[in-house]
């Protein structure tokens, strides 16, 4: 700080107000574990007592801002591009290969010189505002309303504002929400742009009372602009949202906050200028240090399609969530009934790798099996145990949603989410999940055993001869085989048949095809109008599970194939089809293996279970809870109580309560 010049006779170059500025944030810059206001106040105290230095200070801050353009940083930085996922991937990797040349008169390349360390946003922003108020004070920094805005400033608030207006009006937005249509006339798009430039020109016109009330005006319309956007996605489940509809609701909002945010550094009523003005420049310089980013490009895009497919999965999902014993008991049967079944299609899969098939051939008949098991399942009403978890995290996630809530719990989390309530839907699903374990279990091994016995006397050849039943049990054994990574596989492709579910259902909305099909001249022409609409239904109703479930299907038929080309130990297991091969496996092999080695297998295939558990659903949960934006605080908050909820009551995870409410 003793280095900065005190002559004012000369108003300084760019490079010498630079390393002024940087003179100054280096010295109020916190040292760790030193409040992030100490520095301020001291900086705050010694330009009180020495008003050379805080002319000097000022002159420096003025003399660096009239030669640089900030119009393209206020506007752009930290706002979601338009560009797509895989050319702004190449334009960041290209940068991080080839970096731009410096450009000393745009903001950005002042804000990287000045703030070079990545903790610098972190620091700005938890400066108290009272502090910011009294080095405002300290530098002078009023706003008149008698003279303009800075011209960089108005531009770029103009300049958000088009941009606002621009997207609000695209017909993307306008046909799925009538509201906002120009011809009604109500659309705040419309109008936000005249009424920022309305409240520009306020400024300096010579009547010191225009500002605030154009200013209010300005302010209003951009809550209605958030609120037809807040609108658009809470009500995506009616009509439907793609890639491009979903960046443009983030883009838009990302360009709404920066409008805000730059508005207040204007407003005549605002008594923080200081907590203003360090906002922008924390958000700017968190900007800049994120601008090549690759990982958080990715993420942010990622974002976007859970955006895409989680409230139509969480949707699916309500239907696999048991909470009254009645509903438990209706939930054992109808994971009885998927276990009979699977025993069937386990049945086929071993006759199937009998034949002498070619690869092409072996795979495709082994994904038709799987493919009609799962729809065969999905459509008689019966359960398969491992299907359940893609789509009921998404409906644990959606519980945090405050729109969905009787009753938040404050202390749960903040934000209006409780995390109580996620707890307990947790221990409702993963009952409903450990009872459809045993009903598909309890079912798929015996009559797995009774075919293998029957298969003999019915057609005069085993089922399984000794050395393809030694293969199956082989195939389960926990850690002479493979099977605990194969289940994991597994897991995987059972956690995205949920998204190609929800995504094909969204599609559905987003396109209308129901309303299409209720519509078409032909089908209305050949099935009737009110068999038309029926097939409409259905097809919104079941078309997502059914393509779910056969692109399912497919995943598993041919993931072993793709191995054995590959000469990768690459295949699957479920714990459905592995109980019914060790019913075969053991007969085939005449019940001689002892013991032990019997109770190992069991237990490999219970391992095979909960892997299949663990990786579906904890990918969905992860998924659907960053659609969400669980934050670390709540995530800790959520363990714990998770925590205490199993220790207090560990049967609340396996079976009801007599008092469902006690849940």
């Amino acid at each position: 700080m003793s280095s900065l010049p005190r002559s004012l006779l000369l108003p300084p170059t760019r490079d010498e107000a630079l390393a002024d500025l940087r003179a100054v944030v280096d010295e109020v810059r916190p040292r760790p574990g030193e409040a992030p206001c100490t520095r301020i106040l001291a900086l705050t105290d010694r330009l009180d007592a020495e008003p050379a230095l805080r002319a000097r200070l000022t002159v420096a801050v003025h003399a660096l801002f009239e030669q640089i353009d900030a119009v393209d940083t206020l506007t752009d930085a930290g706002v979601l591009s338009e560009s797509a996922l895989l050319p702004e991937l190449a334009h960041r990797l290209a940068r991080r290969v080839l970096p731009p040349a410096p450009r000393p008169d745009r903001l950005h390349s002042v804000l990287r010189e000045l703030f070079p360390h990545d903790t610098d946003a972190d620091w700005l922003a938890a400066v108290p505002p009272g502090c910011w108020a009294r080095l405002q004070d300290a530098l002078g920094l009023h706003v008149d309303p008698a003279t303009p805005i800075p011209a960089e400033l108005a531009l770029a608030i103009r300049v958000l504002a088009h941009r606002i207006a621009a997207l609000g009006l695209r017909p993307v937005l306008t046909e799925r929400v009538p509201e906002l249509s120009p011809h009604r006339g109500e659309s705040p798009f419309l109008v936000v742009s005249d009424q920022v430039l309305a409240y520009v020109r306020a400024h300096g016109n010579g009547r010191v009372d225009d500002e605030v009330p154009a200013l209010l005006v300005c302010q209003e319309t951009l809550a209605r602009c958030r609120r037809a956007i807040d609108d658009l996605r809470a009500h995506k489940h009616r009509y439907g949202t793609s890639l491009e509809l979903t960046a443009l609701s983030f883009r838009m909002a990302g360009l709404i906050d920066r409008l805000e945010l730059l508005l207040a550094l204007t407003d005549p009523r605002d008594r923080q200028r200081g907590h203003d003005i360090a906002a922008v420049v924390a958000a700017l310089v968190r900007a800049e240090r994120e601008r090549d980013r690759l990982g958080l490009l990715v993420k942010q895009h990622a974002d976007l399609l859970v955006y895409q497919v989680v409230e139509h999965a969480a949707r699916k999902g309500r239907a696999y969530i048991t909470t009254t014993r009645a509903e438990y008991g209706r939930f054992l049967l109808s994971s009885m009934g998927g276990g009979a079944i699977v025993a069937v299609f386990a049945v086929a899969k071993v006759k199937l790798a009998s034949l002498a098939l070619p690869l092409a051939g072996q795979a495709l008949a082994y994904s038709l099996n799987y493919a009609l098991c799962f729809v065969l399942i999905y459509l008689t009403g019966a359960t398969l145990a491992t299907k359940q978890p893609a789509v009921t995290a998404h409906t644990l996630a959606a519980s945090l949603d405050a729109a969905d809530l009787e009753a938040a719990d404050p202390e749960a989390g903040g934000d209006g989410r409780d995390l109580g309530r996620l707890v307990e839907m947790i221990a409702r699903a993963a009952r409903s999940q450990f009872v459809s374990f045993v009903g598909n279990v309890a079912v798929a091994f015996p009559l797995g055993l009774l075919f293998a016995v029957a298969w003999p006397h019915l057609l005069g050849l085993p089922l399984a001869d000794p050395t393809k039943a030694a293969s199956l049990t082989a195939d389960l054994h926990p850690w002479l085989s493979g099977s605990a990574f194969f289940a994991a596989v597994a897991g995987v492709f059972l956690f995205s048949s949920g998204l190609v579910s929800g995504w094909v259902d969204n599609r559905l909305v987003y396109s209308g095809i129901p309303e299409r099909i209720a519509a078409h001249p032909l089908l209305v022409r050949f099935l009737g109008p009110a068999r038309a609409t029926r097939l409409a239904e259905r097809t919104e109703q079941k078309a997502g599970a059914l393509v779910g479930n056969v692109v399912l299907g497919f995943c598993l038929g041919s993931a072993g194939t793709l191995g054995h080309i590959l000469g990768l130990p690459f295949d699957i297991r479920h714990i459905a089809f592995s109980s019914s091969h060790l019913a075969i496996g053991l007969f085939g092999q005449g019940f001689e293996l002892p013991l032990a080695e019997v109770l190992t297998l069991a237990a490999g295939v219970a391992l095979i279970g909960i892997v299949n558990f663990l990786v579906s659903f904890g990918l969905a949960l992860a998924l659907a809870v960053e659609s969400r934006r669980l934050t670390l605080r709540e995530g800790r908050a959520l363990l714990w109580m998770l925590g205490v909820h199993l220790a207090r009551r560990p049967l609340d995870f396996v079976v009801p309560p007599r008092d469902p409410v006690a849940t």
